[in-house]
């Protein structure tokens, strides 16, 4: 199990990333771009990622497992999204996935908070905002407390035998700008622009990553044979053997090696997209595939799920997980 996690981690991160960046408001993609290029950002995300898997969902699973416990995986996985991103933007582990599985109420914000986005209350909506808003505030404000301290936290992790690199965090890389590299109001100074922030990738990175990576599991478990084969490609690039340190040392070239299991991932996602709907902006007059023309600021919004089903695409078993064993 855990080396099907290492795996999921190494294929699913890239994909995690352009989603978060995606969401991302224009005058925000500046200050991701910074963020997710740093060159500690993959080292300080596999880390964390990882020590959260070690620690927080191989227990909970086998825990599971050994009292035959029925669990909600969907809800597992997004306490896990939750917590590493937490950590990584702000730092903070609320360290909600534990196996008593304490009920927290960020999480239900969040979620409320995205189905409103699609379709809900408004209430609901304005309580959701209010939860992840306070929860925001409270870490900007422990974060600006260890800064005056100066106990900001300088946590190196071993890439290599000899090689460390320090751990950052999205927070304190504003919190300590000058303005250098962003153009905006002093950001250090300006609250709401940290809370935007930091909800922004809440918001885009959590529930959509958990949703998808919930169909994959029960794909999975519908398709042995497709499970089968990842194990084997698994063990074929000695993930059994491998430890965290060399993960986050040879991440680009652990994740291109796993060609079958990015295939089923991307499989899973054709049937069940998380996001279903997208949209493009056309920059210039051109004409689509189907003969229609779009003149220049043409809005053009295509539903993904009905893409990932058409025959005319993808043939008559168009609805089936039909990933290769070759």
């Amino acid at each position: 199990m855990g080396s099907l996690l290492i795996g999921l981690l190494l294929v699913w991160t890239p994909a995690l990333l352009k989603n978060i960046y995606r969401f991302m408001t224009s005058s925000l993609k500046k200050i991701g771009s910074i963020f997710l290029n740093h060159p500690n950002f993959f080292h300080t995300l596999t880390h964390i990622a990882w020590e959260k898997v070690e620690n927080g969902l191989i227990p909970i699973l086998d825990h599971a497992s050994k009292h035959q416990i029925e669990v909600d995986l969907q809800d597992i996985l997004l306490r896990f999204m939750y917590d590493t991103i937490s950590t990584f933007m702000m730092e903070y582990d609320p360290r909600s996935l534990s196996i008593d599985l304490p009920n927290l109420p960020l999480i239900k914000s969040v979620t409320d908070v995205m189905q409103w986005l699609n379709v809900g209350k408004e209430k609901r909506h304005n309580q959701g905002i209010k939860i992840l808003d306070e929860f925001i505030y409270m870490c900007i404000n422990k974060k600006r407390e260890k800064m005056k301290k100066g106990l900001v936290s300088k946590q190196n992790i071993k890439v290599h035998d000899q090689e460390k690199v320090v751990r950052l965090d999205l927070l304190t890389l504003l919190l300590m700008d000058k303005n250098e590299n962003i153009d905006s109001p002093i950001i250090g100074s300006n609250e709401k622009f940290l809370r935007d922030t930091m909800s922004n990738f809440f918001l885009a990175g959590g529930e959509s990553t958990s949703t998808a990576l919930s169909w994959f599991f029960y794909l999975l478990s519908k398709n042995p044979h497709v499970l089968y084969k990842i194990k084997a490609e698994l063990e074929e690039n000695n993930m059994k053997q491998m430890n965290d340190m060399s993960m986050i040392g040879n991440f680009k070239e652990f994740s291109d090696k796993l060609v079958y299991f990015h295939a089923a991932l991307c499989e899973s996602l054709r049937l069940y997209p998380t996001v279903p709907f997208n949209h493009k902006k056309s920059t210039k007059l051109d004409v689509l595939p189907s003969g229609h023309r779009v003149t220049p600021s043409t809005e053009i919004i295509f539903n993904m799920h009905a893409m990932g089903r058409m025959k005319s695409i993808w043939g008559d078993d168009c609805n089936e997980y039909k990933q290769k064993d070759g």
